[in-house]
C-alpha cells in the first residue's frame, strides 16, 4: 500500500510538472495556434491512473484489514485449541503414569502369586512323594486287615 502510494504521488507530480513544462513552452515560444484553447495534454489519463491507483490501495487496505482481523481470530482459535490439548495431554500423561504404577503393583502381586504357587507345588509333590512311598504298607494293611483282626481275635 506504502509503495502504491508513492508511486500515485511520483505519478501525479510527473504529471503536473509535465504539464506545466509544457504550457511554459507554447506561450514562450510563440507557437501558431493550430486549434482553440490551450493543449492540457494526457491529464485526463494521468488523473484516470491516479485514480486507479487510489481505489487500488483502497481495495488493498480493506483486504488488508479483513486479512489482519480473520488471522487474529485464527490466532485466538489456535491458542484456545492448543490449551485444550495441552491440558489434554497432561491429563493423559497423568493417566498413563497411574497406569505404569498400577502395572508395577500388579507385576509385583503376579511375581508374589508365582512364588507361592512354586512353594505349594513343591509341598504337594513332596506329599505325593511320601504318599507314594508309603502306598505298599498302606495296601498291605488294607488287604490284610480283616485276617489280621481275626488273627487277633484268636490270640
Amino acid at each position: 500500500v506504502g509503495l502504491l502510494k508513492e508511486a500515485a504521488n511520483k505519478i501525479s507530480s510527473f504529471y503536473k510538472k509535465a504539464s506545466l513544462a509544457q504550457m511554459t513552452n507554447t506561450e514562450l515560444s510563440g507557437a501558431p495556434k493550430t486549434w482553440e484553447g490551450s493543449y492540457g495534454g494526457a491529464g485526463a489519463q494521468s488523473t484516470g491512473v491516479v485514480h486507479m491507483m487510489e481505489v487500488l490501495m483502497g481495495d488493498l487496505e480493506k483486504e488488508t484489514e479483513v486479512a489482519t482481523k480473520e488471522e487474529a481470530e485464527a490466532e485466538e482459535v489456535f491458542q484456545d485449541s492448543k490449551k485444550d490439548l495441552e491440558t489434554a495431554k497432561a491429563g493423559l500423561e497423568s493417566a498413563i503414569d497411574q497406569l505404569a504404577k498400577g502395572k508395577g503393583e500388579v507385576d509385583s502381586d503376579k511375581e508374589d502369586a508365582t512364588a507361592e504357587m512354586k512353594l505349594k507345588t513343591e509341598s504337594l509333590t513332596a506329599l505325593l512323594e511320601k504318599m507314594k512311598d508309603i502306598e505298599p504298607e498302606c495296601n498291605y494293611y488294607i488287604v490284610n486287615f480283616a485276617k489280621r483282626s481275626k488273627n487277633r481275635m484268636t490270640e
